[in-house]
């Protein structure tokens, strides 16, 4: 979903729920402040709209570091990954005579909180925590 000023409402959101991983990584003691601020936007902009949209681009916006994961994942159109998640992927390329990303194996849901991510592999392992709401345990089931 896109709006007529060009957001993508989608990608934007997609970007904000999995940037959560790494925000201490790329913003360090800036990283709970701004966690914060980004969980009271989302909460404020469920279900997704355009507005809401708006206001995590400005919030992603704010620093460099954030700036490029959201350039990064609106890059990745359908799949929003960011860049982390999609190198080994492309570098396999697809299906044999196939130049391209591989599509995920499947989409892994939060049992807790509803949040989707791909999982790239079947090998890969169920993580520990939601990307999102980081709650522990959670049974994550595949949607695809």
């Amino acid at each position: 979903m896109s709006s007529s000023d060009g957001i993508d409402v989608t990608g934007v959101y997609a970007a904000a729920h999995n940037v959560q991983p790494y925000l201490k990584r790329l913003l360090g003691p800036k990283a709970e402040a701004f966690r914060t601020e980004l969980d009271t936007v989302l909460a404020e902009t469920d279900p997704p709209d355009e507005a809401g949209a708006a206001r995590l681009t400005e919030l992603l916006g704010r620093h460099r570091a954030t700036r490029t994961h959201l350039e990064d994942v609106l890059s990745d159109r359908p799949l929003y990954r960011p860049a982390r998640k999609r190198g080994r992927d492309t570098l396999r390329g697809g299906p044999v005579g196939l130049p391209g990303p591989v599509p995920p194996v499947s989409i892994w849901k939060c049992g807790a909180c509803g949040h989707t991510w791909p999982r790239a592999d079947a090998a890969d392992p169920v993580p520990e925590k939601c990307e999102h709401c980081r709650t522990p345990g959670v049974v994550r089931m595949p949607s695809i």
